[in-house]
């Protein structure tokens, strides 16, 4: 073997060590922390974090929505997320929606993982969300994709879709029928409103329910036919109808109440 050929078997292990050296430089700061270096390099410099932010569906965003943008440290799986930097813009219409975030820099560790998360709400009801991880300091502007929340059911409202005849009012005994026909109240299945028959004419409007059976009756319209009887209970059902608070279910009775006053009772038309 000659003594230049070991001078350049030397040269290249030389060479080659300070390849491999220059590797693990660039490798462990990653295998150290799970924060990428360009985290605190961002941070470092305290630009805010800003980008736009839509969503696939086509509809629009209603009057009085607000979009939410966090910077979270996500660094510790067994405890929740830790909000460095927050914004609540009022958002309407169609996206892209813009945004920009500041935070102070020095919260910034370079071994700890961020993450944004975005939202749209209104009334404090969740519309929007984000759904997959996003980093606060990749290549600016940021996009951020929302997914929409479908709303919970709201709770039933029992009396929706079914009719019932007036059995008393005031304590006192309604007929079974009135101008021929069954004076009446009828609960529409989709959406709050009240009709029937008040002893004389037709009538429909407005209704609200709400929790703990509370329930209401707005103004009624009714048809202008003049009765010989029947007037006069038309009347009382109306009068009725504006003191209505809340009702109660009874076996099969219905009670419409004022406090603890049972102003009316009813019973099924038909037996659901």
């Amino acid at each position: 073997m000659t003594k230049r050929y070991l001078n350049r078997l030397i040269s290249h292990l030389t060479v080659l060590r300070a390849s491999l050296a220059g590797l693990l430089v660039a490798v462990l700061p990653a295998c150290e922390g799970g924060s990428t270096p360009t985290a605190s390099a961002v941070a470092s410099e305290g630009k805010p974090i800003y980008g736009n932010v839509s969503y696939r569906e086509n509809v629009a965003v209603p009057e009085g929505a607000e979009l939410g943008i966090q910077l979270l440290d996500i660094s510790r799986a067994d405890a929740p997320a830790t909000v460095l930097g927050a914004l609540n813009l009022p958002v309407s219409g169609s996206p892209p929606f813009s945004f920009e975030l500041s935070y102070d820099p020095a919260q910034i560790e370079s071994r700890h993982r961020y993450s944004l998360r975005a939202t749209i709400r209104r009334d404090g009801e969740l519309l929007f969300s984000s759904t997959e991880f996003i980093d606060p300091f990749g290549e600016p502007p940021l996009a951020i994709q929302l997914t929409q929340i479908q709303p919970a059911p709201k709770p039933g409202f029992p009396l929706a879709g079914r009719g019932w005849r007036f059995t008393t009012i005031d304590g006192n005994e309604v007929p079974a029928t009135v101008n021929g026909q069954v004076v009446s109240l009828l609960f529409d299945a989709t959406e709050p409103r009240l009709s029937g028959f008040a002893g004389c004419n037709r009538y429909t409007g407005a209704l609200s329910h709400g929790p703990n059976n509370a329930l209401t009756f707005g103004a009624v319209a009714g048809t202008r036919r003049a009765c010989v009887q029947g007037a006069e209970l038309e009347t009382s059902v109306y009068r009725l109808f504006s003191q209505v608070r809340s009702y109660r279910l009874a076996g099969k009775e219905l009670q419409l109440l004022a406090g603890d006053t049972v102003l009316a009772t009813l019973e099924p038309m038909v037996d659901l």
